[in-house]
């Protein structure tokens, strides 16, 4: 019941994502938000579609029969790495793009406390990212790692918390806006 509830909840949220990001499209053009915002939307429309677009977006035509069992196999792997890896970075090119314009139509509305929220959830996010690649380099430790994932965690739990945080504050200020 919980797997099927934590489903539903990820559709809902899906859901309003995309709903919530259709409506910031409309940011005036004066704002220098309304680009980035639309570019959000693209990779976010994008990234719903693509589980349903498939393998053959990136050439995975083969049947078994005409290409053999091993390179099947092989083009499958590569078809789904590639599209893990254009997922990847249609994620992230949304989050940067969203964070980008959420910054420049809260300093356009003169609120520069949530402008600043929005340029801290990408400095956040680069924390959070550069966190595995240190623990790389200290990978013969055995407290090390598990250092990096208690402070991945709680880096983790503060941009979640900004993020709402954020979405809050913007949507306070444009209610405050249009009165």
């Amino acid at each position: 019941r919980g797997g099927l509830a934590s489903i539903g909840l990820s559709l809902l949220g899906a859901r309003l994502a995309t709903i919530g990001n259709g409506m910031v499209i409309t940011a005036p053009s004066r704002s220098n938000a309304k680009k980035l915002y639309q570019l959000s939307f693209a990779c976010l429309l994008a990234v719903l579609v693509m589980p349903f677009v498939g393998f053959d977006l990136l050439g995975n035509r083969g049947a078994i029969g005409a290409v053999g069992p091993v390179n099947f196999i092989l083009e499958t792997v590569r078809g789904a790495l590639g599209m893990l890896l254009l997922t990847i970075t249609l994620q992230l090119v949304l989050f940067i793009s969203w964070c980008l314009g959420t910054n420049r139509l809260m300093t356009f509305v003169n609120e520069p406390v949530n402008a600043a929220r929005a340029l801290s959830l990408l400095k956040l996010f680069c924390v959070l990212s550069a966190l595995p690649v240190a623990g790389i380099f200290f990978a013969e430790s055995r407290a090390i790692p598990l250092v990096i994932g208690l402070a991945s965690l709680v880096v983790s739990i503060i941009l979640f918390v900004r993020l709402i945080t954020t979405c809050r504050g913007g949507r306070d200020a444009i209610a405050r806006i249009l009165g």
